[in-house]
């Protein structure tokens, strides 16, 4: 990296700090070590601070800083939990600033990581916003969940008005403008990519060949990401090609395919570090 020396210290091109719930195996998680890789070969000096120590990835180059083991306790104490971690992310911060080289930039992802930032009020900082939030207090409405719906959108007025956002896509940014959040800027940047790490991955030996032809799906089950949908559509083909979830086990997951009764078509492979 491009770095000088001040007091005996390395002082890096810029110092970047990057916020997300935790990294369990999904999008956003992927895409903040994505962005950590690309500020490390930029030369920038980069701390990644979890909410809760939950690792799936492997993480090179990064300082890695966790705010608690396990999130639970902050969780049951809602709006209260969000000021005690924002205390300790507070903290950490404050020792890391201790040679007198601020943060340059922070970067928060994800509403609870979100919830933390907003608390500590940290400078320089901009949300990125990973997903539609529209989608999700559609999917509220549509179970008749309409206080959850009344909320959540609450609080996303609440996070993101008057802040600087990012979008990971101009669809993002449009159904942020139909809720009507009055952000002081949203720039579109898509998410980085590194293809030829993609490529050498997929080149890589292959331990659990799995034989013939089938469906595939990657992606983390989440609500916003319509597994209900997949196999309904899943259940109504004539004689489909198997599927493959490549996505951890939950018990909601597992009553959806029974329900559906398609358990002998479907397997759910679990999360791996390597989909490609």
């Amino acid at each position: 990296p491009i770095s000088c020396t001040v007091k005996n210290e390395r002082v890096f091109m810029k110092r970047v700090g990057l916020i997300i719930t935790n990294l369990a195996g999904s999008g956003a998680e992927k895409v903040v070590l994505h962005l950590a890789d690309m500020f490390e070969k930029h030369g920038d000096e980069v701390h990644i601070f979890l909410l809760e120590d939950v690792i799936s990835y492997e993480v090179k180059g990064a300082r890695i800083h966790t705010l608690s083991k396990d999130r639970s306790f902050f969780k049951f104490l809602k709006g209260f939990g969000d000021k005690l971690l924002a205390v300790k992310l507070q903290s950490i911060i404050n020792t890391i600033e201790h040679n007198g080289q601020k943060f340059d930039l922070f970067l928060s992802n994800l509403p609870a990581a979100d919830r933390v930032a907003r608390e500590a009020n940290l400078p320089h900082t901009k949300y990125l916003i990973h997903t539609s939030y529209s989608m999700e207090l559609n999917e509220f409405r549509d179970r008749g969940k309409f206080n959850r719906a009344v909320k959540k959108e609450k609080l996303y007025h609440a996070l993101y008005e008057g802040k600087e956002l990012i979008a990971v896509s101009q669809g993002i940014k449009k159904d942020l403008d139909r809720m009507g959040i009055n952000y002081a800027a949203c720039e579109v940047i898509y998410n980085p990519f590194d293809v030829r790490a993609i490529r050498e991955l997929g080149d890589e030996k292959k331990i659990d060949e799995i034989e013939g032809e089938y469906l595939l799906s990657a992606s983390a089950f989440r609500p916003v990401k319509r597994h209900d949908i997949l196999l309904k559509a899943y259940s109504k083909l004539t004689d489909p090609l198997p599927l493959k979830l490549l996505c951890n086990s939950d018990p909601k997951l597992e009553k959806m395919i029974d329900t559906l009764g398609i358990r002998d078509r479907v397997e759910i492979l679990g999360f791996t570090k390597n989909p490609y």
